[in-house]
């Protein structure tokens, strides 16, 4: 049912980064969700963070305007 994920190149790290600006990394995933047919509305996202402990959180969000 799920793809495994068990090599490195299927790893996401800094070096995936568009920029290390994080509203550029926002604009640069608003830009492609916008742009793919299959992603009717582009206006919710799980944004998640995890300290060097390794101490995780998210939070999801749905976006109503962004300027």
């Amino acid at each position: 049912m799920r793809k495994p994920y068990n090599d490195i190149s299927d790893q996401f790290g800094v070096e995936d980064l568009i920029t290390k600006e994080p509203f550029g990394n926002f604009e640069h995933w608003l830009e492609q969700a916008c742009s793919c047919s299959s992603v009717y509305e582009p206006n919710a996202m799980t944004i998640a963070t995890a300290t060097s402990s390794v101490v995780l959180d998210c939070v999801t969000m749905q976006n109503v305007g962004y300027s």
